[in-house]
């Protein structure tokens, strides 16, 4: 398979991925390459207000509602994609 980024050659987890770092760009007024170590510690932007904006954007995405628990534990970039997985997202 051709290494493309159009649509119609990305896998689902890739798309789901190209999502994910989009939402998170966005969220935090970034490049998507800049985002796969952002953490709450470490962002100054990821306030309370920030993290509720960033939880809907990506429920809205993903179709997903997510379990108060994992709203408290998403706290990074990584611990977000975990938590999609295991919501049933290939990501």
């Amino acid at each position: 398979m051709p290494s493309s980024h159009s649509d119609t050659d990305e896998t689902q987890s890739e798309k789901n991925d190209r999502i994910y770092s989009t939402i998170f760009a966005e969220e935090f007024e970034t490049n998507r390459e800049s985002v796969s170590g952002l953490s709450m510690e470490s962002t100054s932007m990821w306030d309370s207000l920030e993290h509720m904006y960033l939880i809907a954007a990506l429920e809205e995405a993903f179709d997903v509602v997510f379990e108060p628990e994992d709203v408290i534990a998403f706290d990074s970039f990584k611990a977000g994609r975990d938590i999609l997985r295991s919501y049933g997202i290939e990501i």
